[in-house]
């Protein structure tokens, strides 16, 4: 570890003796198959005896993405080494302690002067950090050794194999390390299993538990707000949304913090423009920065530059870091979003403010999870986990977020990803609109909830729209009597219910063949993607997640009666 911390050879010379070493060429001709990677898996060094064994060329490989380097076999569709190593390396990059594989099977392309092609190889690997002085990941030692002729021999029928004795000495030595570490792995493997499991079960509960109550508050909350009100009760109505919604932030911030530690938070990674995205997450902000009086300059973004990313994980880092810049900004203050193509093929994004700055004791600890630096005795709202939560979905996408800072000037926080020159899909975020409707074409309307105030409110939404008959029912044996007795326009249904749940009521409406075509909008505190894509194929026109947007319950049911009627 010492000689790849001082790899920048800062260290003078008289501080070694007589003689400067030369710690490169000291790690190129260790004895050990090692490989030094960036934090971006971006291969930096390699030994000598890697070299050797993976029939490679260093010249090659340094400067290369590692699994561009080393891709899977593409005539082996169950490889799975690019999976596996992937996984390891981020636990590494995540939790900052190294992580020792089991036994891979991991093919090496071989060069076209031999013939080209793969070459079936089995590695054993442990991925190791190493740290600088704040902590932060500096690099990644990649050590394995080769153990394919030892599983080569294990594979062999015994009878048809003559050992020599060293030879026979050595194989059971490996494979009693090989059975110990297997097992060992195998026993980790199966608390991690029963810890995801446990971790999945808490993340649903916690999210329907949590977003229940709140549903009530936001939800009536906007049914006032379409009434006429005098100015104080206007006001008064602006800070129960405002309180709620920001309870709502916490929650989601603190739900997506367990998420991204237990690796649940799932990916949907694709070619992203960056200049939309920051479009998106500026006009989010514009108002809030406009009561400030804070300019926000988003002119240096390329119009040009994508990045590999989750576009919606991207939009939610930069609504973070642009809130953050906002919040902790001099009133009148400036804010600026700009764009940089890094040497590596790399895009940084960095948003500048020009507040009161972050000094280098505390820049250590920004990312802390509920580390405020002080501001917890400001108005200032906020928990401090946002940037927590930031930095976990940017190591996600396989990026990092990084921050410096200047007393007395400001600070700047970049997301570095890897660029792409694919092709982008174009987003623009609609603002919502209030819907009232005046001429609300009549509509009967069963909904099943077993929750009396989330009932209460869906009654006053409806009386909003006008000329709805409105009939419910507590649980969902009654909900499937209710509607089969009165065959309404539309269903809304929740999922947590007695008796029977909201998805088997779904599946009982698509089973009968009267009212397969009823359309069912689910309402439900319960939004975890897996819900989602299930009773998606279980055929539901909406999800609408707990607390509800009355404004989108309105415009989706517009929708459902306004649509044209399918024939046939």
């Amino acid at each position: 570890v010492a000689f790849v911390l001082s790899y920048d050879r800062s260290m003078p010379p008289e501080a070694l003796g007589s003689e400067s070493i030369d710690y490169q060429r000291l790690f190129q001709s260790a004895p050990g198959l090692m490989l030094l990677l960036s934090p971006e898996f971006t291969i930096v060094d390699v030994s000598d005896a890697y070299l050797s064994a993976t029939m490679s060329d260093r010249t090659e490989l340094v400067g290369q993405h590692l699994f561009d380097a080393f891709p899977d076999n593409p005539d082996d569709p169950g490889a799975t080494g690019v999976v596996n190593l992937r996984a390891s390396l981020e636990r590494v990059r995540r939790k900052r302690v190294a992580d020792t594989m089991a036994v891979q099977k991991y093919d090496i392309r071989r060069p076209e002067s031999d013939g080209g092609g793969f070459e079936v190889r089995y590695w054993s690997l442990v991925n190791s950090p190493v740290l600088g002085p704040g902590r932060e990941l500096t690099c990644i030692i990649h050590r394995v050794e080769d153990v394919t002729e030892f599983v080569r021999l294990k594979q062999r029928d015994a009878e048809h194999v003559e050992l020599t004795g060293a030879l026979k000495q050595q194989a059971i030595s490996m494979e009693a390390e090989v059975f110990l570490r297997s097992q060992e792995l195998q026993a980790a493997n199966q608390r991690l299993l029963e810890l995801d499991r446990v971790r999945g079960t808490f993340l649903s509960r916690m999210s329907h538990e949590l977003r229940t109550p709140l549903n009530a508050v936001l939800g009536f909350a906007q049914v006032l707000g379409l009434d006429e009100l005098s100015p104080d009760q206007r006001d008064s109505v602006d800070q129960i949304l405002r309180g709620g919604r920001h309870l709502l932030s916490l929650i989601d911030d603190v739900l997506d913090i367990a998420r991204v530690d237990s690796g649940q938070m799932t990916m949907s990674v694709e070619d992203v423009g960056v200049a939309d995205v920051v479009t998106a997450a500026t006009e989010l902000l514009a108002g809030v920065a406009r009561a400030r009086g804070i300019s926000i300059d988003a002119s240096g973004v390329g119009d040009d530059d994508h990045v590999v990313a989750d576009r919606q994980r991207l939009l939610q880092v930069l609504i973070n870091l642009l809130s953050n810049a906002v919040k902790y900004n001099r009133p009148g203050g400036e804010i600026a979003v700009l764009t940089e193509p890094m040497g590596d093929a790399h895009v940084r994004v960095s948003v500048r403010d020009s507040g009161w700055g972050i000094s280098p004791g505390d820049l250590a600890r920004v990312f802390d999870p509920f580390e405020r630096l002080g501001a917890e005795t400001t108005e200032i709202e906020g928990v401090g986990i946002g940037l927590t939560v930031a930095q976990g979905l940017a190591e996600r996408m396989g990026g990092t977020l990084a921050a410096t800072s200047l007393v007395g000037v400001g600070s700047t926080f970049s997301i570095e990803l890897r660029g792409t020159t694919g092709p982008i899909a174009h987003f623009r975020s609609e603002p919502s609109r209030a819907v009232r409707s005046r001429d609300a074409q009549p509509i009967t309307v069963v909904y099943v909830e077993d929750n009396l105030a989330n009932l209460q409110l869906i009654e006053q939404v409806l009386r909003v729209r006008g000329a709805t008959t409105l009939h419910a029912a507590r649980d969902g044996q009654a909900g499937l009597d209710l509607i089969e007795r009165e065959r309404p326009d539309i269903v809304l249904l929740d999922l947590h219910l007695p008796e029977l749940d909201g998805e088997a009521v779904l599946h009982r409406l698509r089973e009968d063949p009267t009212l397969r075509s009823t359309p069912v909008i689910i309402i439900s505190a319960d939004a975890t993607r897996e819900r989602r894509e299930r009773v998606a194929e279980a055929g539901v026109e909406a999800f609408l997640s707990k607390p509800i947007d009355v404004d989108e319950l309105l415009r989706t049911i517009r929708w459902l009666v306004e649509r044209p009627v399918q024939s046939g």
